[in-house]
């Protein structure tokens, strides 16, 4: 990856319900997670020629992580946000992806979640 030029796809604050968690309580009923993405795209040319090509979608984007959490209960977050990174990664411009999944109601006081960061091998 170039690291001297780089730009950045940004998926802040998705809001999705869905099943997810190990306990009894969590297999019952969906609750809300919320997603942030970083994709970081190479190679960096859609800033000079102005055409969606050249760049990643974010409606396509959104919507890959959508149907994930359409296809039924997740024991772990680290699960899911590895099904995310790796739907990220499938785009041809995208060279790394940071996935955040954070579950704001799993506690009263505190909002949990995990961070990965992945790059195309």
């Amino acid at each position: 990856m170039n690291k001297g030029n780089c730009a950045k796809i940004i998926v802040r604050d998705l809001k999705l319900d869905m099943r997810i968690g190990v306990h009894e309580r969590e297999k019952k009923r969906n609750q809300s997670i919320i997603v942030n993405i970083e994709i970081e795209l190479q190679p960096v040319t859609a800033g000079q020629t102005d055409d969606i090509r050249d760049t990643l979608d974010y409606e396509t984007v959104i919507n890959d992580v959508r149907s994930i959490a359409q296809t039924g209960h997740v024991h772990l977050v680290e699960h899911f946000a590895e099904k995310v990174a790796a739907v990220c990664l499938r785009h041809k411009k995208a060279a790394a992806t940071t996935v955040r999944v954070e579950k704001p109601a799993a506690f009263k006081d505190v909002t949990v979640g995990v961070e990965i960061r992945r790059t195309r091998i």
